[in-house]
């Protein structure tokens, strides 16, 4: 069981992960992810969850020699590892689109450096 939970917990601590950093390299990164606190205390979250999916492999691989290791448990760990795995690639999937997609207009006001350009042009 402990071998099932640390594998859900590490897969878990990835994916997390995978979210963050393709909201974070959007061409328009989403809002939450441009405040510092929000994502150092995320990342953190992410770590944690990975120190505990580690913790768990490693109290299961020590105490391995005591209990009997089934296929049921080879099967769990499978399981969680196939759909981790769907996961992932759904996950890079839209992150090639979110890559793909074109940045936001800028808001109106704030200048750009290709507008204040058109607009010296368009006087001359």
């Amino acid at each position: 069981m402990n071998a099932s939970i640390g594998v859900l917990l590490i897969m878990a601590a990835l994916l997390l992960f995978q979210f963050a950093y393709m909201h974070h390299h959007r061409p328009v990164p989403s809002r939450w992810t441009r405040q510092e606190l929000v994502t150092q205390l995320y990342v953190c979250f992410c770590l944690s969850v990975l120190a505990a999916g580690v913790g768990f492999l490693v109290n299961f691989f020590t105490a391995a020699g005591e209990r009997d290791f089934g296929i049921a448990e080879l099967g769990e760990i499978g399981v969680i590892v196939v759909i981790a795995g769907a996961l992932f690639a759904a996950m890079r999937r839209q992150w090639r689109r979110f890559k793909a997609e074109p940045a936001a207009p800028q808001e109106a006001g704030k200048p750009t450096t290709s507008g204040a350009m058109q607009h010296s042009r368009g006087r001359a």
